[in-house]
This record gives structure tokens, sequence and C-alpha cells, in this order.
């Protein structure tokens, strides 16, 4: 999981943000993304809207199930990777207005 994060980093655009989550959700298997309340699991990233949008939804599935009995080890992956991604989207635009 460490090198995604620190692909999430190195990207320069957002457009590469989004391919790069892409990327990411075709690793997960089938078995994976079962684990993960259909709710919640990311289904198509067309674009940087779509990665806030997944990173909120996952987060607030996060917050409900921490602490509770529920298998969340691939839910926390997830929310995890679009947070990051999510932040790393919002510092991209925030550094193309600034210019």
């Amino acid at each position: 999981m460490i090198h995604w994060y620190r692909d999430i980093e190195r990207t320069e655009t957002p457009r590469q943000v989004v391919a790069l989550a892409r990327n990411y959700l075709a690793t997960l298997t089938p078995v994976d993304l079962a684990r993960v309340p259909q709710r919640c699991r990311p289904s198509r990233i067309f674009d940087e809207d779509d990665i806030a949008f997944w990173s909120g939804r996952l987060s607030e599935e996060y917050w409900q199930l921490r602490g509770t009995a529920a298998d969340a080890a691939v839910l926390q992956e997830l929310w995890s990777f679009f947070l990051r991604a999510s932040i790393h989207v919002a510092r991209l635009r925030e550094s193309v207005e600034v210019l």
C-alpha cells in the first residue's frame, strides 16, 4: 500500500491521480471488493470529482464501521487511498489557482 501513497505524491496533475486511482482499483480482486459494502465500492472513476466523491463515501462508511466486529481491512485501505488522492488533487488544484 505504501507504494500507492508514494505514487499519489508523485503525480503532477489531477488527470494523473485519476489514472492512478483506476490502476489501483484494477489491482483489487472480486474477493477483496466483496468485503466492502456495495454502497461504498468505488466504481468507474471518470474525473477528479469522482475521487472526492468516493473519498467522502468511504470516509462515512469507515467511521461507522470502525470499532465494530465488521471486517473493515479492505474498506480502510480504500478509504486511505481515496482520502490521500483527494487531498493531493486539492493541492494540485490550489497550485494551479495560485499561478
